[in-house]
């Protein structure tokens, strides 16, 4: 396997550990904490009906991080090549593009964290399992052949993406034995247009060069730069009607003035960003909209999550 220097490292000629420093190079910690650790603990405070289920809590957060790393492990192990196209050091210096890990070493982590997350998902409410294993079919879905969905377009942003936020939402629900599903509803229909469609749109055209040069059909390959970011923005546009329902009829004014200031500064960084785009590829503003996405999010997140610790949304 090449290095970006040029130097060639024989697939798995490194000893053990080695291997195994790269396996652990290749866990996202980011990712994790966005996404497997303060959203559904955002939804879980949210939902709750009383005092926070602590216990359930961890066990669930503990399975989101297992099942989600196993499948970024997955993602790796199939993207060498997409990734070592990319002019991201990001993205082409990954341990997988770079010898420090083989793809088997990635995709039998990612079948271990994948099985390891069926111990605490057997510990909390039966009803939280049939989603679970929903979320990590979409993502072997994702990753693997023939279906392949990292390589349909349109399908993964319409359907995929909006399915396993909501899916989320119901297994927070669940495990908070909510009794708040309508008033919360339209926050987790602002996650699923903001991240499912918008932030998922964002990704692929952040890839859409090294995609396309590795042969991958993502929507914005297929579908054009121009009309992919301006679906992107849109989507993010439209999850404020919602998530502007919520603030306002289920958060303290400080904490719906915070998210929503966050989001407006987002929206119009993302408009920038976006008419860079309509002119011509950028790499950097391509990478912004995606990781803008992830910060905006994250910070609405964040006024949710402590408002509802500090003030329930409702009482049971």
């Amino acid at each position: 396997m090449a290095l970006g220097s040029g130097v060639v490292i024989p697939a798995g000629s490194l000893p053990w550990y080695e291997r195994l420093r790269g396996v652990i190079e290749s866990s996202r910690f980011t990712t994790r904490v966005w996404f497997d650790i303060i959203a559904p603990a955002t939804l879980l405070m949210a939902l709750r009906n009383g005092p926070f289920p602590i216990k359930d809590a961890v066990l669930l957060l503990t399975a989101a991080v297992l099942s989600h790393c196993g499948g970024t492990y997955h993602n790796d192990a199939n993207d060498m090549d997409i990734d070592a196209a990319s002019s991201e050091t990001s993205r082409n210096r990954r341990a997988s593009v770079t010898g420090r890990v083989v793809s088997g070493d990635l995709n039998t982590a990612g079948w271990v964290l994948t099985v390891l997350a069926l111990i605490p998902a057997l510990l909390l409410p039966w009803q939280v399992l049939p989603f679970g294993v929903l979320i990590v079919a979409a993502l072997a879905l994702y990753n693997f052949g023939p279906v392949k969905l990292s390589a349909r377009p349109f399908v993964i942003q319409t359907c995929v993406f909006p399915l396993v936020w909501i899916f989320m939402y119901a297994i927070c629900g669940i495990v908070a034995n909510t009794n708040h599903w309508g008033a919360v509803a339209p926050f987790a229909i602002f996650i699923a247009l903001f991240m499912g469609v918008g932030e998922g749109t964002t990704q692929d055209i952040r890839d859409i060069d090294n995609d396309a040069a590795g042969g991958r059909r993502t929507t914005p390959v297929v579908w054009g730069l121009k009309p992919s970011v301006i679906f992107a923005w849109s989507a993010q546009a439209l999850s404020v009607v919602p998530w502007a329902y919520f603030a306002a009829n289920e958060l303290p004014f400080a904490a719906a003035t915070a998210g929503s200031v966050a989001l407006a500064i987002w929206m119009v960084v993302h408009a920038v960003l976006a008419r860079r785009l309509l002119s011509e590829f950028g790499k950097s503003a391509a990478r912004l909209t995606h990781l803008g996405s992830i910060y905006a999010f994250t910070a609405v997140n964040l006024s949710v999550l402590i408002a509802t610790a500090l003030i329930p949304i409702a009482s049971p």
